[in-house]
Order: structure tokens, then C-alpha cells, then sequence
């Protein structure tokens, strides 16, 4: 009995190590199948890759309590049409100059620019640099990227970390972003980072009892 039972949790820990071990594999070969201008896959592990950061000027260590944050959900940034790029052809200037990107965003959504907002969703680690992480994309759901289900430009939110803060990863845990925003087509480089960023402020963890 005792070597049935002590089978049984070997099998049942080699099933979970297996499924565990698919997740992993399908988040990285999506990565790989993206083309290489995909920010999600251009951006990966690349530290310090232009000048051009997107820090925030908010004072280390300074109170926001008595700061006002609006409030920004992902359904508001996804509430317009938006005409998804093809990935492959975006390192054509002329191809990105026929997308108007920034003419596709919705009125009400370029008058958020520059706002102090506050957003939730799920972080997708971007690049670390000496052991600190340095961008993150923030997306609606924990669907996206892992499972093949790749968001679209007006589905995420690209993140840069100020180099005096530092942040832990959270991967899997509802998290929420307090910054500023700013709306509109950015690249590092040539790649495109998102017409959505995020000037961080902090992160707030939702803690469950």
C-alpha cells in the first residue's frame, strides 16, 4: 500500500511538473514566433537600449496620498476600433507613417494624456537590469501572451521603472498602477513600444486575507 501511495505522488508531482513545464515552453515559443519588431519580443532582456526613457518625475520617496488618481480600466483604452499593425512590415517608415496611430485614438482617450491615473491588470516582465526590473508591459488579463492570445497595441501599457525605484516582479497577482499617463505612438529605436505609457508612481498589491 505504502509504494502504491508513494507512486501515486511521484505521478501526481511529474503530471504537475510536465503541465508546468508545457506553460513555460508555449510562453516562450509565442515569444519566438512573433516578429522581431513586436515589442514583446524586441524588448525582451534588452537593457538601456536608447536614452529615450519615460521616467517619472515624481521625487523618491515623496507622499502621494494627497495626490488624485483617475481611474482607468482596460475596457476604456479597448473602446474604439484600432487598426492592428502588421508586425512584419514595421520597420518601413512609410508603413508606419500610412497607420496614423495616433489619429486612431479615441478623443476621450488623448484627453487622458498626461493624467494622473490609476489601472489594474497583470505584469508581463519585459527586461531586468542588475537584478532590477527595469519595463513591463501591463496587460488585462493573465490570457494574454502565455496562451497564444497576444494583445493588441490598444491592450497593453507599456512600463518603464525610474532608475532610483526599485520593484519586485509580480507575476499571476492583480496588481495596480499609479502614474501618469501619456497616450501616443512611442518607439526605443525602431521598435514600438505602445501608444499607451505609463510614467510609474508606485504599484499597489492586492492583499488577500
Amino acid at each position: 500500500m505504502k509504494t502504491a501511495k508513494t507512486k501515486n505522488r511521484r505521478s501526481t508531482w511529474l503530471n504537475f511538473a510536465m503541465v508546468s513545464a508545457v506553460v513555460v515552453g508555449l510562453s516562450l515559443g509565442v515569444f519566438q514566433l512573433l516578429p522581431e519588431s513586436h515589442p514583446m519580443r524586441a524588448l525582451r532582456g534588452v537593457s538601456d537600449r536608447t536614452g529615450q526613457v519615460l521616467e517619472s518625475g515624481t521625487a523618491q520617496g515623496a507622499s502621494l496620498a494627497t495626490e488624485a488618481y483617475q481611474s482607468l480600466t482596460f475596457n476604456m483604452l479597448t473602446s474604439y476600433p484600432f487598426r492592428e499593425p502588421n508586425w512584419a512590415k514595421m520597420e518601413d517608415p512609410a508603413y508606419i507613417a500610412s497607420l496614423k496611430l495616433n489619429e486612431q485614438i479615441s478623443p476621450q482617450i488623448q484627453a487622458m494624456n498626461g493624467k494622473k491615473v490609476e489601472i489594474q491588470g497583470f505584469m508581463l516582465p519585459l527586461d531586468m537590469s542588475e537584478g532590477n526590473l527595469r519595463t513591463f508591459m501591463l496587460l488585462r488579463d493573465q490570457m494574454a501572451c502565455c496562451f497564444g492570445n497576444m494583445p493588441r497595441l490598444n491592450e497593453w501599457v507599456y512600463v518603464r521603472v525610474p532608475k532610483k525605484k526599485k520593484i519586485n516582479i509580480h507575476q499571476d497577482v492583480l496588481i495596480t498602477l499609479l502614474g501618469t499617463l501619456c497616450v501616443g505612438a512611442k518607439f526605443e529605436g525602431e521598435v514600438l513600444t505602445g501608444i499607451y505609457h505609463l510614467e510609474l508612481d508606485r504599484i499597489q498589491i492586492d492583499q488577500k486575507d
